[in-house]
């Protein structure tokens, strides 16, 4: 029987050893890849760069990159002027017309006494105690 108590002593030590060794090498690899993540970025944009100088850039196809290139470039200016002339069409038909104002809820601008008041109720003694620090 004391055989048994050993075993299950010996099973429990070894799985916290792998769990802190488990968890002990999961911080160093997060420190390890903190620590040289900028250097993977720079190489990822390294390798695209490659990649786009490769695809983009040919120069049997340049007439036509630059042809895209213009389109989208022409599209974002339309979109670019299509919203500056919304927004001055929409200040002068709406905003500038705009005359409301903000009336106060009492003509004498006093406060009004709030038909509700803050209460607590005590366990002790089972009573409510009213707030009349509000009045």
């Amino acid at each position: 029987m004391i055989q048994v108590g050993k075993d299950k002593f010996l099973k429990i030590k070894n799985s916290l050893l792998f769990m802190r060794n488990l968890i002990l090498t999961s911080a160093a690899w997060t420190v390890i890849l903190y620590l040289i993540k900028n250097v993977i970025i720079t190489i990822g944009w390294f390798l695209i760069s490659l990649l786009w100088k490769k695809e983009l850039l040919i120069p049997q196809s340049m007439r036509y990159t630059v042809y895209t290139i213009f389109k989208i470039l022409i599209y974002a200016i339309a979109v670019f002027l299509t919203m500056i002339l919304w927004a001055k069409y929409n200040y002068k038909n709406y905003y500038s017309k705009n005359k409301r104002k903000l009336e106060n809820l009492n003509s004498d601008n006093s406060t009004t006494n709030l038909s509700w008041k803050e209460a607590v109720f005590d366990v002790n003694t089972k009573e409510i105690k009213r707030d009349n620090s509000l009045e």
